[in-house]
């Protein structure tokens, strides 16, 4: 599904949050619910035969969880379509090509931003669920909020809150229902005081998945005693198969999100 800004009117860009067909089509009855009307108004808002009001438009995109920007345009777009001389829609559509030159401008700012700032990553690092969601938009399937929810075990309202974040830095774009990967990529170098909490919030998530002994994760968790040499032999051998793992992922379709946690540590002196 395309950008909100790349639509000439509300109600194409509904019809595309409100498919008939798929996953999204049982939000059709939730926001008649929603709105206090029936299907059949919907329906014929969406195959342009009526035009929702401003109020309901309003709710619907609040429904939508659209961002303030979002929002304005979709309402701008209802003006346009509902406008009812020539004047008047030569007026609409200059402001709307002023908002899409802008928002141009912003994608073309992020975008040309190799990383995130400084605040921006210490936010990101700060909770396993963000890099999670960036991740799981790189699944080849719709990615909603539903849908996330139920992939990574939270709320919905989890997943809203951190993908807002998602999409205000450009990591994360979203269309409609759906969150697809955004223009702005991260990196974080290995000596980076934020790795601790990298490493750490992972960690914590891992507790999660052991508490549920799935038959398809591995867990593992041993103490030895042994020679400093065949330390060192383990700790190559694990540098190898992360290498192996690499290899086996880098050309690997992207159809299932997981984690890989390995800790080698010893006590003592180095």
């Amino acid at each position: 599904m395309k950008s909100v800004f790349a639509y000439d009117g509300y109600r194409p860009f509904l019809r595309d949050c409100f498919p008939s067909a798929g996953e999204a089509r049982g939000q059709r009855q939730a926001l008649a619910r929603e709105l206090g009307c029936q299907t059949s108004f919907l329906s014929q808002v969406l195959t342009e035969r009526s035009h929702m009001s401003e109020e309901m438009l309003l709710a619907t995109c609040s429904f939508l969880r659209l961002n303030h920007d979002e929002l304005d345009f979709v309402l701008l777009l209802h003006r346009y379509e509902r406008a009812g001389s020539a004047a008047l829609t030569a007026h609409y559509e200059k402001k709307i090509e002023v908002v899409r030159r802008e928002q141009s401008q912003v994608e073309t700012a992020l975008a040309n931003q190799e990383n995130l700032s400084g605040d921006e990553q210490t936010r990101y690092y700060s909770t396993w669920l963000y890099s999670a969601i960036y991740i799981a938009t790189m699944l080849k399937s719709e990615m909603t909020l539903a849908s996330l929810s139920r992939l990574l075990i939270v709320s919905e309202a989890e997943v809203s809150r951190a993908a807002e974040f998602l999409v205000e830095v450009g990591l994360v774009r979203k269309n409609g229902l759906t969150f697809e990967t955004g223009s702005r990529r991260v990196h974080l170098q290995r000596s980076s005081p934020l790795a601790v909490a990298a490493h750490s919030t992972w960690r914590i998530e891992s507790l999660r998945h052991i508490q549920k002994q799935a038959q398809t994760n591995l867990h593992f968790s041993a103490v030895y005693t042994l020679s400093k040499k065949d330390f060192g032999k383990i700790r190559k051998m694990l540098e190898e198969q992360i290498l192996a793992c690499e290899k086996v992922i880098a050309p690997s379709k992207e159809e299932e999100i997981c984690a890989l946690n390995i800790d080698l540590f010893r006590y003592g002196e180095p």
